[in-house]
């Protein structure tokens, strides 16, 4: 993590800490009336231009170091807030396995910082009711589905349909309980806690903290492989834009199993992002495929299977709890 201020911000902060020490000198001298008009701030101002650069900086330093200057600004509790966050989020980032760092044969992982939203939709039954969820603790989310390689990599197989797309293609053709396997061997294999993410969680990431019909956007032609789109096979994972908080092909490519049992409708879910248990004969699956008609492929929609239960449009994507 660096330890300088972004350069324009630097500048601009030197400039008005250079302008408050003129107009305190000035403010300092009797008499006023005798004085010729200097064009400087008030301190208000100054205060008010600050916060404007402040208020759009990812650099930690400068977000920090605002509220020390202004400690009773109007703005103060608000940014300390905002660098509390930041300084968490760079705690949490740093126990994220990187892939090719410890592990290359892990996922690359996105943390997800802690928040709430509005599960559910409106178009099927088994969207409603529409709930808030809180999610109150940061965890982390595969960038992408696990692919090919991945898989081969930890298994040392593949059970893809569409083998011939290649190792950075999602894995397919896997049941639920075939990821339990997977996800066992890769953590004594890597010495880490993988796990699949709760259906809250799927959804929550999915959204990115907006309410788009897909993963990302009302555009489904720029963010999924669906049906109208794919060509009738999956894709290369990434290659389609990705949402807000970096994760790709949430939306089309292969469903992906999430760790819930099936319910059909929201009625006594969890509200705190917790994975909802049950008898475990069929589990769900979110996000829609490479053969899915447009309404499969939305955020709020949500599919079932038994445990056993494969498929060349079915394949996961990794979660992992942060300490």
């Amino acid at each position: 993590m660096s330890s300088m201020l972004e350069e324009p911000t630097k500048m601009y902060i030197h400039n008005l800490l250079d302008q408050m020490s003129k107009a305190a000198q000035i403010a300092s001298l009797e008499p006023a009336s005798s004085l010729a008009p200097v064009n400087v701030k008030s301190k208000e101002e100054i205060e008010q231009k600050s916060w404007e650069i402040v208020r759009d900086s990812k650099d930690i330093n400068a977000v920090t170091e605002w509220p020390k200057q202004y400690p009773i600004g109007r703005y103060a509790t608000l940014e300390q807030a905002r660098a509390n966050l930041m300084e968490e989020a760079a705690r949490v980032a740093v126990q994220v396995p990187k892939t090719g760092e410890t592990c290359p044969d892990c996922p690359e992982m996105v943390v997800i910082q802690a928040g709430s939203f509005d599960m559910g939709g409106n178009m099927f039954d088994s969207e409603k009711p529409v709930h808030r969820v809180i999610i109150s603790r940061p965890f982390a989310m595969g960038r992408t589905e696990v692919t090919q390689g991945q898989w081969r990599a930890v298994m040392g197989n593949n059970p893809s349909h569409f083998s011939s797309c290649g190792d950075n293609c999602p894995v397919e053709n896997v049941s639920w309980n075939d990821v339990q396997k997977y996800i066992q061997k890769l953590n004594s294999n890597s010495g880490k806690h993988y796990r699949l993410p709760s259906e809250a969680e799927w959804e929550y990431a999915c959204r990115a903290g907006g309410q788009h019909k897909y993963s990302g956007s009302d555009d489904i032609d720029t963010v999924a492989w669906y049906g109208s789109n794919s060509g009738d096979s999956t894709h290369s994972s990434g290659t389609q834009q990705a949402n807000a908080w970096g994760l790709c092909d949430m939306s089309g490519n292969v469903w992906e199993w999430v760790e819930d049992s099936w319910h059909e409708n929201y009625n006594g879910a969890p509200t705190d992002g917790s994975v909802w248990q049950g008898d475990g004969a069929r589990r769900v699956l979110r996000g829609g495929s490479w053969f899915d008609i447009p309404q499969f492929v939305r955020a709020a929609n949500r599919f079932r299977y038994g445990p056993l239960k494969h498929g060349d449009n079915i394949g996961f994507r990794l979660a992992m709890t942060l300490p």
